[in-house]
């Protein structure tokens, strides 16, 4: 869910009963994607995958991943096990990004682009999923038809990190 307070805006997880009445906030990440007039469209916010009786939290911008029980209390974090260099964010990317803005929010964007901001480098994560007792993600570091994968265990020792066939669509 979106939740706020004072001007600032949040993306959070909630857990709700039978009756659909929110029992909990399990995760909540601040999305300073629109602030004093400027818009960074590449800030991400939060990502979550629950599998058994678990729930995994992520913020895009980092390789961490916070692990609830079923009913929200915090168990341990999954983390990358050094420092991870992000991809940069190269003058051509953003021209690349502008351009596809362009094709997409045409006359729109010509109201905005001049708000727009973009970061020194990519989110560290772009996608995340737990299945088969792995935790799979999906970073932005891409090679010609393949991004990085990087896969875990439940309790976090990385087992793979590698690029497989993968393309990003809108």
């Amino acid at each position: 869910g979106v939740s706020f307070a004072d001007n600032d805006v949040f993306t959070a997880v909630y857990l709700f009963d039978s009756q659909l009445n929110r029992v909990k906030e399990v995760f909540k990440y601040q999305l300073p994607a629109i602030k004093n007039r400027l818009i960074n469209l590449l800030y991400q916010s939060a990502i979550f995958s629950t599998y058994d009786n678990k729930i995994f939290v992520s913020a895009f911008k980092s390789l961490e991943i916070k692990v609830f029980d079923h009913s929200g209390f915090y168990l341990y974090s999954i983390k990358y096990p050094k420092q991870y260099k992000a991809r940069p964010f190269t003058l051509e990317n953003q021209n690349e990004f502008r351009d596809y803005l362009k094709l997409k929010a045409g006359e729109e964007y010509e109201l905005l682009k001049d708000w727009l901001v973009f970061p020194d480098s990519w989110p560290a994560a772009a996608m995340m999923t737990v299945k088969d007792n792995r935790v799979y993600i999906i970073t932005w570091k891409l090679e010609v038809g393949k991004a990085e994968f990087l896969i875990f265990d439940l309790k976090g020792k990385l087992l793979k990190q590698a690029y497989f066939p993968f393309s990003f669509q809108d």
